[in-house]
C-alpha cells in the first residue's frame, strides 16, 4: 500500500482520485500530453511525482502549487499548516540539541545582525531579479521569527503540544501535516528564530523529552533538512531561468494572491505574462543542511587530480606553484559554498520512456559563501544577480564531475570514491522514479507506435519517427549533508546550452 502524501485530505484525495488527472490537465493547457514540459513546469513536474504516491518524497521537498484556480488556494491552506508544524519541529530541534550547543553559535549583537540583514533583503526585494525596471508587488507578511527570542518553558510547551497533536492524528489514519495549529499556540511559535534563538538554561532537563518526540515523526516528514524553516518560492514557469524569481521565505505570507502576483512581476512579462500567471509557481521546502564544498580544499584536490594525471611526482606542497590554478586562490581563506549538481539525459517522452544519462557534467557554486542569512546569493545557485559573467570574474563556479568527484574522495582520505558509491547510485534512482511516475495512470507520455529506433537527433522536430524527438534535459539535484540526493528542477536544454557552461 501506497504511503500517504503530506497535506490535507484534500491533498491525499487528489494524488489518489481523477481529481490528478483534471489537474494535470488543467496544467496542460498549453502543451500537449507527452511534451517536456511534464518535466519542465514545475507545476506539472509536482503533480506527475505526486502519482508516486508519497515515494517522491524520499528523494525531492514537499511542495505546494498556487494557482488562481480552486486547487491554488486549497493548497496555500496545506502549505500553512505543514509551515507551521514544520516551525514547531524546527524549535524542538532547537531544544534537543541545547545539551550539546547549549547556545547559539551567534552572540546576540551578531543575531541582531541577522535580523537586520534579513529586514534589509525583504526591503531588496523591488531590485529582484527579472523585474527589468517593474515595480515588485507589496508582499503583506505575518509577524516573523525574532532572532533574540529566547526559547523558554512556555515556547517548549506549545510546540511540544502542537507536534504530539499532530502525532495523534498521523495515528488515526490522518496526514501528519493535516494537523490544525490553534491560534494561540501560533502566536508563541512564529516569533521564534529555531536556529539562533536562545535556549532558557532552565529546559536543559528537557532535551531528552524533546529528542524522543523527534525520533516519533514519520521518515517522509523530511526533519533531516530541516533547521530554521526556510521555505522558497519558485514561478511554475522559471521566467527565463537563472534563479529569476525564486523568493526565500522565513515566514507566512497573509495571503497566497500577492505571491501569484509576485511570480507574474518576475516572469516573462508582455504575451508570455499571461502563461506566468496561470502557470502560478510552488512553494517548496528549503534544503537547510547542505552538503559543502570548500573552495580552497576544491582547488588543491582538483590541482593534485591534474598532477596525478600527468604523471607528475609533485610534494603536496608544490602544489600552491603549480599551474592548473593561480597560487592566490589556493592560499586564499576557506570559503563554504553551497552548490547544485547538474546532470544531462538524453530522452524521449514515449511510453516506454528512453533515457540515456550523460557521463561528464559539472557542479555550480552559488556566487556568494553559505550563511544562514537570507541572502539569495548564498542560497541559489544560479542566480545572475545582473552579472553575465556568473561570478567567473571573481572567481571559478562551474567544476567538471571529475573536479567534484576527487574532492570526495580527498575528503574521505582516499579510501573511497562517494561520488561513484553514494551520489551517483541515488541519481540512477531518482531518473528511474521519475520516469516511472511518467508512466503511472493517468499516463504522461505519448504512445510509441512500432519498434526501437535511436535515429532520431537531438532537437528533430519531425516527431515522425518511433521515439518522436529526443530532447535534452538537464536535472539539478542538491546534495545534504549527509550526502543524500534531492531532486530540485528539470531544464530543457536547447541547442548546445549548458554544455558552454561547463566548458
Amino acid at each position: 500500500m501506497s504511503a500517504p502524501i503530506p497535506g490535507s485530505g484534500r491533498s491525499r484525495a487528489l494524488a489518489a482520485s481523477q481529481g490528478l488527472a483534471a489537474a494535470l490537465d488543467a496544467a496542460r493547457y498549453i502543451s500537449p500530453q507527452g511534451s517536456v514540459s511534464e518535466l519542465s513546469s514545475k507545476r506539472l513536474l509536482a503533480l506527475n511525482l505526486r502519482k508516486l504516491g508519497g515515494e517522491e518524497l524520499q528523494f525531492t521537498p514537499r511542495s505546494y502549487i498556487l494557482t488562481s484556480e480552486e486547487l491554488g488556494g486549497a493548497e496555500f491552506a496545506d502549505f500553512v499548516r505543514d509551515y507551521k508544524l514544520s516551525h514547531a519541529l524546527a524549535v524542538l530541534q532547537r531544544v534537543a540539541l541545547s545539551e550539546t550547543s547549549p547556545t547559539s553559535e551567534l552572540s546576540a549583537t551578531s543575531r541582531l545582525e541577522v535580523g537586520a540583514c534579513n529586514e534589509a533583503w525583504r526591503q531588496a526585494q523591488e531590485q529582484a531579479e527579472g523585474l527589468h525596471g517593474r515595480v515588485a508587488p507589496a508582499i503583506p507578511w505575518e509577524e516573523g521569527p525574532v532572532p533574540t527570542q529566547p526559547i523558554a518553558e512556555l515556547e517548549l510547551d506549545s510546540a511540544i503540544f502542537v507536534v504530539s497533536q499532530a502525532l495523534s492524528d498521523h495515528r488515526d489514519g490522518h496526514a501528519f501535516f493535516s494537523s490544525h495549529i490553534a491560534e494561540d499556540h501560533w502566536r508563541i511559535l512564529r516569533c521564534l528564530c529555531p536556529l539562533l534563538s536562545p535556549v532558557d538554561a532552565g529546559l536543559a532537563g528537557r532535551a531528552e523529552e524533546a529528542r524522543a518526540l523527534l525520533e516519533e515523526i514519520p521518515k517522509d516528514c523530511q526533519v533531516a533538512i530541516l533547521e530554521r524553516n526556510l521555505w522558497v518560492l519558485k514561478p511554475c514557469s522559471n521566467g527565463g531561468g537563472n534563479g529569476r524569481g525564486i523568493l526565500l521565505l522565513d515566514r507566512l505570507p497573509a495571503q497566497h494572491e500577492p505571491l501569484l502576483c509576485w511570480a507574474v512581476a518576475v516572469g516573462r512579462a508582455g504575451h508570455a505574462g499571461a502563461s506566468d500567471a496561470r502557470d502560478g509557481c510552488v512553494l517548496q521546502k528549503l534544503v537547510e543542511r547542505p552538503h559543502l564544498l570548500d573552495r580552497r580544499a576544491l582547488l588543491r584536490s582538483s590541482c593534485a587530480e591534474a598532477v596525478c594525471s600527468d604523471g607528475a611526482d609533485v610534494e603536496r606542497n608544490d602544489l600552491e606553484s603549480h599551474a592548473c590554478r593561480p597560487p592566490d586562490c589556493l592560499t586564499g581563506p576557506t570559503a563554504l559554498f553551497k552548490y547544485n549538481l547538474r546532470m544531462w539525459l538524453d530522452v524521449a517522452l514515449s511510453n516506454p520512456p528512453e533515457v540515456w544519462l550523460y557521463d561528464n557534467s559539472y557542479v555550480d557554486l552559488a556566487g556568494r559563501e553559505f550563511s544562514p542569512i537570507l541572502d539569495p546569493g548564498s542560497h541559489v545557485t544560479n542566480l545572475l544577480r545582473g552579472d553575465p559573467t556568473r561570478g567567473r570574474s571573481v572567481f571559478q563556479r562551474h567544476w567538471s564531475i571529475q573536479e567534484f568527484a576527487a574532492y570526495l574522495r580527498q575528503g574521505s582520505g582516499g579510501g573511497s570514491d562517494p561520488y561513484a558509491e553514494l551520489i551517483l547510485p541515488q541519481v540512477r534512482s531518482i531518473i528511474v522514479a521519475i520516469f516511472r511516475a511518467l508512466r503511472f495512470p493517468p499516463s504522461s507520455l505519448q504512445h510509441r507506435s512500432g519498434s526501437h529506433c535511436s535515429g532520431n537527433a537531438i532537437g528533430d522536430d519531425s516527431g515522425t519517427g518511433p521515439l518522436g524527438r529526443l530532447k535534452r534535459l538537464g536535472l539539478d539535484f542538491l546534495v545534504d549533508e549527509h550526502l543524500h540526493v534531492w531532486l530540485m528542477e528539470v531544464n530543457v536544454l536547447k541547442r548546445d546550452y549548458g554544455f558552454a557552461a561547463a566548458k
